[in-house]
């Protein structure tokens, strides 16, 4: 099943109150309106749509209605692991496209012609390096503002499409057929920030014959397509589509290397025992399994996405701290984040901040974060799952692949926790691939210290529980 945007909205809230029951009805025909009636409340949906997406989703077997225990005459609704497995496969593919270029699609969204568009959108997703972009039903003022605009200044390629809208006639001179507004106005921002922002953009434009051209639309559509028919778009589309807008893509590294292009690392964050809590340490060291040949300049704009990742990992989805607030310094070639230092004990140096991070201009970071009341298992699932973040947030930008080398050390105080069965001490490591789901791509390294720890869960097992983790946590 193909999720609309609205179900993946219900998925995510029904997932995120995990067991929590939502929707009870003291009745036995198992209905859903309740809980319909609930989720239109919580996610601003209008009540009819949010009942008519809950029914097809329980069709579809990816919720359910339960009767809660020991009251046969209660029920409410669910999320199934089905419909876990679906919403994470929906949610990759949205990350995915949210990491490649954008084409704008301009084109009429009267029902005759709005297939055309569609059309235009997939054969740009799926022939080039970008995502087709078509604002199909984006009509209010917030999605005008936030959305359409929005992409129009940030897309990297422009298709747009005029059909006939109408006879004009003016006080002198003959009638004339017109083309929408809309797309007149999307073509004139297109052409501002070509001719004016100097910001060079592949253009395709398509023209009905009869249109008549004036003005400054003489100028913007010289070299526009005539055309009589849609087919005839989609054709000649088609033909041109790989020429025109295969190149609109992330250039490519130049090169790459095995080791850093930082020769002396000054590293403020490692994972040496502290000299207040030797018995301790907690946190992972992250390599890129390929370095860029030169590292990135920390500036203020590359400092802020840092930032950003970093704030993003603080609280999770369900209202659930990963970590604590970490306010950031800049470095010469790196970015630290540092939380809450614990006060010094007499005739003691100083103690560590109790959550550390440090990013550092080749790509690679190190997270520490100290022991705290946690079960253990779960506060290393945190610190993989800010790993996890960080990787699919600032290697884009560094011009390096989401694969990386990690290296998990851990070392736990016997007397300061009653978990047992995971008190193990060591350093363990593993390649991870952060386009993978996050439960696939720390399966192994999870199982290294798993095993070693005496808790024998077979693979199926650690994924379920790294997922569970996913679900509930990362943003």
């Amino acid at each position: 099943m193909q999720l609309s945007d609205v179900d993946r909205k219900i998925l995510r809230w029904f997932r995120g109150l995990g067991s929590e029951p939502i929707g009870e009805t003291e009745s036995n025909s198992r209905d859903i309106r309740y809980a319909a009636s609930k989720a239109a409340e919580k996610l601003s949906i209008a009540p009819d749509v949010a009942l008519d997406r809950l029914k097809k989703l329980q069709a579809e077997g990816l919720i359910e209605i339960v009767n809660r225990p020991n009251y046969t005459a209660i029920c409410w609704t669910r999320i199934t692991d089905d419909g876990r497995v679906v919403l994470r496969a929906a949610d990759q593919t949205a990350k995915s496209d949210s990491e490649r270029p954008i084409i704008f699609i301009s084109c009429s969204q009267a029902p005759q012609d709005a297939e055309l568009g569609k059309a235009i959108a997939q054969i740009v997703t799926d022939e080039t390096p970008a995502v087709g972009y078509f604002a199909q039903n984006e009509t209010t003022f917030e999605a005008v503002t936030t959305r359409i605009l929005n992409v129009l200044g940030r897309c990297q390629g422009f298709v747009g499409v005029m059909h006939y809208r109408g006879e004009v006639t003016p006080l002198e001179g003959p009638a004339f057929q017109r083309a929408s507004v809309w797309v007149e106005q999307e073509i004139a921002i297109a052409a501002y920030r070509e001719q004016i922002l100097k910001e060079p953009i592949p253009v395709q434009l398509y023209i009905q014959n009869g249109i008549r051209l004036e003005g400054l639309r003489d100028k913007i559509l010289l070299n526009a397509e005539p055309f009589v028919s849609n087919e005839h778009v989609i054709e000649h589309f088609r033909s041109i589509v790989k020429e025109r807008f295969g190149s609109t893509g992330p250039a490519a590294p130049s090169a790459f290397q095995a080791t850093s292009p930082l020769r002396n690392k000054q590293r403020q964050v490692t994972l040496e025992r502290a000299t207040i809590n030797p018995d301790f340490v907690l946190g992972i060291d992250v390599e890129p399994l390929q370095y860029r040949t030169t590292a990135v300049t920390i500036d203020s704009t590359v400092q802020a996405r840092i930032a950003t990742a970093v704030r993003q990992t603080e609280r999770g989805e369900a209202g659930k701290t990963l970590h604590e607030r970490l306010e950031p310094a800049a470095r010469a070639t790196s970015v630290l984040f540092q939380g809450e230092t614990p006060p010094a004990q007499m005739g003691q140096r100083p103690p560590q901040p109790l959550e550390q991070i440090e990013v550092h201009a080749d790509g690679s970071f190190c997270i520490r974060f100290n022991q705290n009341d946690e079960n253990p298992l779960d506060r290393t699932f945190t610190i993989f799952g800010t790993a996890y973040h960080l990787i699919r947030s600032i290697y884009p930008d560094f011009g390096l692949a989401k694969k990386a080398g990690a290296t998990l050390d851990l070392y736990l105080h016997a007397g300061r926790t009653q978990y047992q069965p995971v008190l193990v001490g060591g350093r363990w490591s593993a390649e991870i691939d952060a386009a993978q789901p996050f439960e696939v791509a720390f399966a192994e390294l999870s199982l290294l210290f798993l095993r070693d720890a005496n808790i024998n869960w077979s693979r199926d097992q650690v994924e379920r529980r790294l997922r569970d983790f996913a679900d509930r946590n990362l943003p």
